[in-house]
C-alpha cells in the first residue's frame, strides 16, 4: 500500500499540539489530544494495509520484523544519546528512574512503569526524558494484539466478520473508558483496554474507506480539520483529568473522517502540501526528541523555564526531528559509512543492541543511580543522606505506625519512668509523613511520643472514634481553602468538632522548588551551604509562623501547622540546604533527614508547640 499524503500530513496536526502542550501546558491545556489523534491514525493505516483487502499470505514474523525495523532504530538512537547526557545532568533518583524507563521503553511497557510510579500527572514527569514513550508502549501492545488478529482473520474470517468483532471491542473499550475517566483515571489514561476504542475508530474508518462514502463531503472534511485545531489548540478548558472519555469521539471522529476522505477539499489540499507532509513524516522523530530537549533544559534550572527558552526548544525539537528523520529513518547516516553498516538495522542486530542498552541500565538501577560514585562529596558517614534514593527507607518509614494501637497509659508510665507519654494521631499524605519524621527526632531527646498514622487524604472515611479518644494530640491534614473566608472544609470541621482542645490542623506544604538537581552538582560545600533561591510559594510566611492560631474558624483547634514557613528566610527566599550543605529535600517536595531536622528544630523553637507537648 502506497503512502496517503493527506494522512501523513494529518500527523503534523497531531505532533504540533503535543509539543506545544509539553512546552506550554497552561497555554495549550488540550494539546495532549495529539496523542489520541496518533492512535486513530495508527489504527487506520495498519488496518488499511492488512484488513481491508485480501492478502495471500500473512506472517507474524515478517509483521513484527517490519514493526521493529520501523520503530526501534530511532528509539534506540534517542536512548543512546540520552544515556551519557543523563549521567552528567541527573541526580541519582532521576537517573535511576531514567534507567527504569529505558528498560520499560525498549520492552514497549513504559505506560506500565508510569502507572506503577505515579501516573501521567506526576510532578516529576516533566523532568523525565523518555516520559512520552508511554504512548509508544501503547502502540506496540496494540500491534501485538492486532498481529494475532490479522493472522486469525486471514485464515478464518471474512472482512465483514472482523468488522463486527472490532465494533464489539470498540463498544466495550469506550464504555470502560467512560467509567475509567471518573473512577480509575490513571489506569484509564495509560493502559490499552480503555484506549483500544481509539485504535478501533481508525480500524473501522479503514473499512469505511473501501466504500468511499458519499456523505463525506468537502464541507465535512473542512469542518473536521477545524474541530481538530480548535479542540487541541484553541479551547482553554482543561480536560486531561478525564481523558480519554467518550466525549473525545467528536475530535477523534473528525480525525477518522479526514483519514477516509479522498476528496479535493481545501483541508485535504493543505494536508497534502509538501511542508505539512514532510513534518508529518518526521513526526515520530519529533515526538521522541522533543521531550528529552525539554527535560534536560528543565534539569538545569530550579523552577519554570523562561517562555523564550521554551519557544527556542520547541523550534529546536522540530529541527532535530527533521535531521534525525533524514539520518535514521531515511538511512542517510549509513551512506556516510558503507552499505555494510545497514546490517545494524536487521531485527536480530537491533535485538542485540536493545539487550546491550537494557543491560547497561539494569546495572544503573541496581546501583540506584551510582550516588557514591557520582556525588562522593555529599555522602554522610560514607553513605547517601537519608531521604535520597526516592525517599526509600525514610520518607515512607512512618507507614510502620499505620494501624498501630496506642499503648495502655499506666503500663507505659511504668516502662518509661520519668518520660512523659503522649499519644499522637496523624492523618494525611506524604507531608504528614515528613512531619512524623520530624516528631521522631523530637521524641529521641525530649519526650515519649507514641504515634498512629492514617493515610487518609483526601478524606475517604472517618477516623476511628476509639483512636481519637485515646489520642492526646491529633494532627490532621486539611485542604487549605485560600480563596474562601474559612480555611478548613465543613465536613472535616464537623468530624473533629469534639476534639478542638487537642487538635492541630496541618496545612499542605507546597513545592519548595521545582528541581533541586543543580545544587547536587555544586561540589564546594561552602557554596552549597545555606543555599537560597527565589520562592515559588503562592503566599508568604516567616519561620515563626510554623504554628499559628491565625486561621478561621480559630476555635476549631489549638492551632494550624504550616511547615512551609520553616524553609523561608526573612527576605522571602527559599532556603534549600543546611549550613553543612545538606539538601532539605530530594525532589523539591519531600524532606530528607536534614529537612526533617530543620523542621524539628523550628517546632521546638515554637512556644505554642512546646506548651502543647507539655514542656
Amino acid at each position: 500500500m502506497g503512502r496517503i499524503k493527506h494522512v501523513d500530513g494529518l500527523r503534523t496536526f497531531a505532533i504540533v499540539p503535543v509539543v506545544l502542550y509539553h512546552a506550554f501546558p497552561s497555554i495549550f491545556p488540550n494539546g495532549y489530544l495529539g496523542v489520541d489523534y496518533f492512535l486513530v491514525i495508527s489504527g487506520f493505516v495498519i488496518s488499511k494495509k492488512y484488513f481491508t483487502k485480501p492478502i495471500e499470505y500473512f506472517s507474524l514474523r515478517d509483521f513484527w520484523a517490519k514493526r521493529i525495523s520501523r520503530l526501534y532504530p530511532q528509539l534506540l538512537t534517542c536512548i543512546a544519546i540520552c544515556i551519557p547526557v543523563s549521567w552528567f545532568s541527573m541526580h541519582p533518583d532521576h537517573l535511576e528512574n531514567f534507567s527504569q524507563s529505558v528498560i520499560a521503553s525498549v520492552l514497549g511497557a513504559n505506560n506500565f512503569l508510569l502507572h506503577k510510579t505515579g501516573g501521567y500527572w506526576n510532578l516529576a514527569n516533566e523532568l523525565k526524558p523518555l516520559f512520552t514513550t508511554w504512548s509508544l508502549g501503547l502502540e506496540e501492545q496494540f500491534y501485538f494484539l492486532i498481529a494475532i488478529a490479522f493472522a486469525i482473520s486471514h485464515k478464518l474470517f471474512k472482512a465483514e466478520k472482523v468488522k463486527i468483532i472490532f465494533l464489539i471491542l470498540f463498544i466495550s473499550s469506550i464504555t470502560a473508558s467512560g467509567f475509567g475517566s471518573l473512577y480509575f483515571k490513571t489506569t484509564n489514561y495509560l493502559l490499552l483496554p480503555t484506549r483500544f476504542w481509539e485504535f478501533s475508530l481508525g480500524i473501522y474508518a479503514s473499512f469505511l474507506a473501501r466504500e468511499k462514502p458519499k456523505w463525506i463531503t468537502n464541507n465535512l472534511t473542512n469542518l473536521s480539520l477545524l474541530i481538530i485545531l480548535l479542540i487541541s489548540l484553541a479551547i482553554p478548558i482543561k480536560t486531561i483529568n478525564y481523558a480519554p472519555n467518550p466525549i473525545f469521539l467528536i475530535p477523534l471522529s473528525a480525525i477518522a473522517i479526514i483519514c477516509i476522505s479522498g476528496n479535493t477539499s481545501i483541508s485535504t489540499r493543505i494536508l497534502s502540501s509538501k511542508a505539512i507532509v514532510y513534518t508529518g513524516l518526521s513526526s515520530y522523530a519529533i515526538y521522541l526528541y522533543h521531550q528529552p530537549l525539554l527535560a534536560f533544559a528543565r534539569l538545569k534550572t530550579f523552577n519554570e523555564l523562561k517562555i523564550s527558552t521554551s519557544i527556542f526548544l520547541v523550534l529546536g525539537s522540530f529541527l532535530i526531528g527533521f535531521v534525525m528523520y533524514e539520518l535514521i529513518e531515511k538511512k542517510k547516516i549509513f551512506e556516510l559509512f558503507s552499505e555494510r553498516s545497514l546490517v545494524l538495522l536487521r531485527p536480530k542486530n537491533l535485538f542485540f543492541i536493545t539487550a546491550l542498552i537494557g543491560l547497561i541500565n539494569i546495572v544503573i538501577v541496581i546501583n540506584q543511580g551510582f550516588f557514591s560514585l557520582r556525588f562522593p562529596y555529599m555522602l554522610v558517614e560514607g553513605k547517601p543522606p537519608l531521604g535520597f534514593l526516592g525517599g526509600k527507607g525514610y520518607t515512607d518509614r512512618p507507614y510502620i505506625y499505620q494501624y498501630k494501637n496506642f499503648p495502655n497509659k499506666k503500663e507505659d508510665v511504668e516502662e518509661t519512668h520519668l518520660k512523659k507519654t503522649l499519644n499522637i494521631y496523624l492523618e494525611g499524605d506524604s507531608r504528614v509523613r515528613d512531619l512524623l519524621n520530624a516528631l521522631e527526632i523530637i521524641e529521641e531527646t525530649n519526650t515519649n511520643l507514641k504515634f498512629n498514622y492514617s493515610y487518609n487524604f483526601p478524606k475517604t472515611a472517618k477516623a476511628s472514634k476509639n483512636l481519637l479518644d485515646k489520642a492526646d494530640l491529633l494532627i490532621i491534614q486539611t485542604n487549605y481553602l485560600k480563596n474562601e473566608n474559612k480555611n478548613i472544609e465543613d465536613k472535616v470541621l464537623e468530624e473533629y468538632s469534639d476534639y478542638s482542645e487537642k487538635l492541630l490542623w496541618l496545612k499542605p506544604r507546597e513545592q519548595l522548588v521545582k528541581n533541586i538537581t543543580p545544587i547536587m552538582f555544586i561540589k564546594n560545600q561552602g557554596k552549597r551551604s545555606n543555599f537560597k533561591y527565589d520562592s515559588i510559594d503562592s503566599y508568604s510566611c516567616k519561620k515563626e509562623d510554623v504554628l499559628s492560631n491565625k486561621f478561621e474558624p480559630n476555635n476549631s483547634a489549638l492551632g494550624i501547622l504550616d511547615t512551609q514557613c520553616v524553609f523561608n528566610d526573612s527576605e522571602g527566599m527559599k532556603i534549600l540546604t543546611s549550613n553543612k550543605g545538606e539538601l532539605y529535600t530530594f525532589d523539591g517536595v519531600h524532606l530528607t533527614l536534614a529537612g526533617a531536622n530543620e523542621l524539628a528544630r523550628n517546632l521546638m523553637d515554637s512556644q505554642i508547640f512546646k506548651k502543647i507537648l507539655g514542656f
